[in-house]
């Protein structure tokens, strides 16, 4: 089990809140205590080189001390985490630990309460002294899935991205994994939007050829300034945040993630994604030369495109580390008739003149309401598409295109051979 305390009969998990929960009483305890007297009673030496709080204007200068941490980096920014005092904010930090790794300034704290503040402090438990990595969920407020990895993938046009937000719903309910594989491949048609609150937990990314390890983790980057610092990339962005708020999920939405090259993205991280390796398999990273793991309520979801890239040749580090969800063509979608059927003619043809990766999906043909509009999606959807897959093929493109004449009615278009 990983750390747990109680701070005056309170019960606290992860070091770092630990201080902020005593800091937060402390004020509580003393409202009429000014922020110069307050910093007298956690001087900065008592966390180290960072110091134990800092307010807006000194948390600015700090920022602004030509490093290359913002204050995300070190210490509590989320609005129920910040402490407002005096017209102010103050700002907890968030580095703590008690091992030689990550430097032994929290028992010392822990001791310096107690003796000279008089705070009832009892360690339930410290099996973990791994500083900012320990973590304990509440299974009361947090339902955790055993699968953390997902792709969904499948032809264009199928709902792959339309489908998150109803992924991230189900994860939410707290529904089993089979009840949420079962109804994303339904694949019924949905209007869900992701809530202002679950946007605030979700981070969006797309893969790319020239996306690497420096964009995604860490690497040496310009700032405002011009100089070049260590800067972190969205993935060791979200890991944070997760691991700052270990009883709320957060998902890290990657699209077109069979076009980023997997081993140059991840680097040594590709492991410490697997569902069993979270949490506890920890790497020192390149660049900060900081302890880093991958915290188990943070969700990676990706999607891909089965018709650029066969599923058969993605990296298999890859497929070894993601469950792989199959969203199908659905024609139950499409209501007007004759979009419907062109829609199923077509589909049948390049089924077996290509293979179940070339088909079409649905949602291009779904907002046709008459003639006018499907003419519209053949000529500037449908067309292009088929001539990306008919490439070097003009006899198949032909063929292909014979499906997509409206002049047919819906039997006349039912009754053509594929």
């Amino acid at each position: 089990m990983a750390f747990r305390a109680k701070v005056n009969g309170n019960e606290v998990v992860y070091k770092s809140r630990t201080v902020l929960e005593i800091i937060k009483q402390y004020i509580s305890n003393h409202p009429n205590i000014s922020y110069s007297e307050l910093k007298q009673v956690f001087p900065d030496n008592l966390q180290g080189s960072i110091g134990v709080l800092k307010n807006e204007e000194e948390i600015t200068a700090w920022e602004n001390d030509g490093r290359s941490e913002t204050r995300e980096d070190r210490f509590f920014t989320k609005e129920k985490d910040l402490i407002p005092f005096e017209d102010n904010k103050i700002y907890v930090c968030k580095e703590w630990g008690d091992s030689e790794e990550n430097g032994s300034n929290f028992m010392p704290f822990i001791e310096y309460v107690r003796e000279s503040l008089g705070y009832d402090i009892e360690v339930l438990n410290d099996d973990n002294n791994d500083g900012d990595t320990e973590r304990q969920i509440d299974v009361n407020n947090l339902t955790m899935q055993k699968i953390k990895n997902i792709i969904l993938y499948g032809v264009p046009g199928v709902g792959k991205t339309h489908n998150i937000a109803k992924l991230i719903r189900l994860i939410e309910e707290g529904k089993s994994d089979s009840e949420i594989f079962s109804e994303i491949k339904s694949n019924e048609t949905s209007s869900e939007e992701l809530s202002d609150e679950l946007k605030e937990r979700t981070a969006f990314v797309t893969f790319h050829q020239s996306f690497g390890y420096e964009d995604f983790i860490e690497g040496f980057r310009p700032n405002k300034e011009g100089q070049i610092t260590i800067q972190q990339g969205i993935f060791k962005q979200i890991c944070r945040n997760a691991n700052d708020n270990p009883n709320e999920h957060y998902y890290l939405i990657i699209d077109e993630i069979n076009r980023g090259n997997i081993s140059k993205i991840f680097g040594e991280l590709i492991t410490l994604i697997e569902e069993d390796k979270r949490d506890g398999l920890k790497v020192t990273l390149p660049y900060s030369k900081e302890p880093f793991s991958v915290p188990s309520n943070l969700y990676i979801i990706g999607t891909m495109n089965s018709t650029d890239k066969s599923i058969a040749l993605i990296d298999v580090a890859l497929r070894r580390r993601f469950t792989f969800l199959k969203m199908e063509p659905k024609a139950e979608l499409i209501e007007n008739d004759k979009a419907r059927a062109i829609f199923e003619k077509l589909n049948d043809f390049l089924k077996e003149r290509l293979d179940e990766d070339h088909q079409i999906g649905h949602s291009y043909f779904m907002k046709s309401q008459d003639d006018e509009d499907l003419k519209f999606v053949l000529d500037y959807k449908i067309k292009p598409l088929l001539e990306e897959y008919f490439y070097g093929d003009r006899e198949g493109y032909l063929e292909a295109e014979a499906y997509l004449d409206i002049r047919y009615n819906t039997n006349e278009i039912n009754e053509m051979d594929a």
